[in-house]
């Protein structure tokens, strides 16, 4: 046996984990030499079955230090991961948020809802660019609920200031009346189940909201934050789903059934509802 396989043995003997074994088998060959040497064979067995019973200790107490040993492993395996997911989860606010541009069309987001409801400072953008939409969504079945501000109301003097310099205070004004002129044609009730139903804030709302299929599982909204002196093409936006979001998706969707709580039937509207 060359030197080197020696060395080999003897490290691989040396290892913490046959250091029990070792000191049972030398245990074992002080026991049964002395036991020979004074004819107590009998004695001779009993040790031999304490040796073992040693033998069987050790492998028990190495068996124990590698479960604990794998244990601990496993706990900074999950910790590390546990630290990954979370330092994933913590997006960038490019992950979460956009704005209009980032969005599909709205005509496309429409097409297949049986539910809208929306909730702006004005909803010039809905009510005149998607007229024939909205008239049309109506007609096919779809249920629509429409929140705007007063424009009768000292509310008009918040937009401005939120809006500053984008708008003038008469310029919102005449936009929300000929919002609520427009609406006022095509809402109502119809046998078909489509409705149309517009209502207004004698407040500022915290937020845009559009949601489509709410109470579906499909559902989906998008929260249009109101940032200072931003334009409504730049507001940043964020996109929640029903299927995806839990908790947020809830409490947003109830903010808007807050919203429809406060708002009020206007004028321009009340004469109009009702008809087909």
């Amino acid at each position: 046996m060359n030197r080197q396989r020696l060395a080999s043995i003897l490290r691989s003997l040396i290892q913490p984990g046959n250091l029990w074994n070792i000191a049972a088998v030398i245990v074992a060959i002080l026991l049964g030499y002395r036991s020979i040497q004074s004819g107590a064979i009998e004695q001779y067995f009993q040790a031999v079955l304490a040796v073992l019973g040693v033998l069987t200790l050790s492998q028990f107490v190495a068996g124990y230090s590698a479960s604990q040993r794998d244990a601990r492993i496993k706990q900074v395996s999950e910790a590390i991961a546990r630290l990954e997911q979370y330092t994933a989860s913590r997006a960038s606010a490019d992950k979460f948020l956009a704005n209009r541009k980032d969005f599909p069309s709205l005509e496309s987001s429409l097409v297949n809802a049986k539910q809208i409801e929306v909730a702006g400072m004005s909803l010039s953008a809905l009510a005149v660019t998607y007229h024939s939409l909205l008239k049309q969504k109506r007609e096919s079945g779809c249920r629509l609920r429409l929140v705007t501000t007063n424009p009768s109301n000292k509310v008009a003097d918040l937009v401005v200031q939120r809006i500053h310099e984008l708008l003038s205070r008469e310029e919102h004004i005449n936009q929300v009346k000929t919002v609520l002129k427009t609406l006022g044609r095509i809402s109502g009730h119809l046998p078909s189940g489509g409705s149309l139903e517009v209502r207004t804030l004698d407040t500022l709302p915290p937020f845009g909201l559009l949601i489509i299929d709410g109470d579906m599982p499909h559902g989906r909204l998008r929260v249009e934050l109101y940032p200072q002196s931003v334009s409504a093409s730049e507001r940043p936006i964020i996109e929640l789903l029903a299927s995806r979001d839990g908790e947020w998706y809830k409490l947003f969707r109830q903010q808007f059934e807050i919203l429809w709580q406060k708002s009020s039937l206007p004028a321009q509207v009340s004469q109009s509802q009702g008809a087909g």
